[in-house]
């Protein structure tokens, strides 16, 4: 494992996974919310992140957590593991509001500089709707990727058990 892809659901636990794994791996980490928000949740370019994302999978080792499902084409296919966090979406929803209560009130800091942890409507949508409306498309992208070495974790569990074996 030199070169990770972890998908899932908003709340799943995709950075802290990606953190987790860094750390243990010593593989330098790369979270897509840091690449495509800038300061006062202003967005890049579809294009942007693209380029971005092709200047990090020509290196070595990399950790790439986030979704972004219009430029999974580029990070996938040079991925030689990808980590798929398949949570059922009230776990999803728990963690959303737990790290939205953590990061806004407690810690007072910003996972990504200048964008203060938020909840809107169509992100709650997105959360709920997730498994519905995304789940299926990304399951059919991974089986086009036959000679990957692809991992669900359908609970925390999983993950925690995963991270011990390493």
């Amino acid at each position: 494992m030199k070169k990770i892809s972890i998908i899932g659901c908003c709340g799943a636990g995709k950075s802290t996974l990606a953190e987790s794994l860094a750390c243990k791996l010593s593989i330098p980490l790369y979270s897509l919310d840091s690449v495509f928000w800038q300061s006062g949740w202003q967005q890049i370019s579809r294009e942007e992140l693209i380029e971005k994302q092709e200047a990090i999978v020509c290196k070595d080792s990399w950790i790439i957590d986030g979704n972004y499902a219009s430029t999974m084409d580029v990070r996938l296919p040079h991925s030689d593991s990808i980590l798929f966090l398949d949570f059922p979406t009230a776990i999803c929803l728990w963690r959303v509001f737990k790290r939205f209560c953590q990061y806004r009130f407690i810690y007072k800091k910003e996972r990504t500089p200048g964008c203060p942890e938020r909840i809107t409507l169509s992100f709650l949508w997105f959360v709920l709707t997730f498994r519905l409306k995304k789940r299926p498309a990304l399951l059919e992208k991974l089986e086009s990727l036959d000679s990957k070495d692809i991992k669900f974790f359908r609970s925390p569990k999983e993950v925690d058990d995963f991270l011990r074996g390493l």
